[in-house]
């Protein structure tokens, strides 16, 4: 039995956070999650994660 936890990740708009948080999701865990919108990256790809 997997305990159900609470984690906060950082970097979520990111291809990897967005999908680390997606299987931690699917998995039953409460995320808080934190990104940060710069211009380093287009819009168009971040705003794709959210949405995901």
């Amino acid at each position: 039995m997997i305990k159900k936890k609470i984690i906060i990740i950082t970097g979520t708009l990111g291809f990897i956070g967005s999908h680390t948080s997606e299987r931690l999701i699917e998995n039953g865990n409460f995320l808080i999650l934190v990104g940060k919108f710069n211009n380093f990256y287009f819009g168009k790809e971040k705003f794709l994660n959210i949405l995901i």
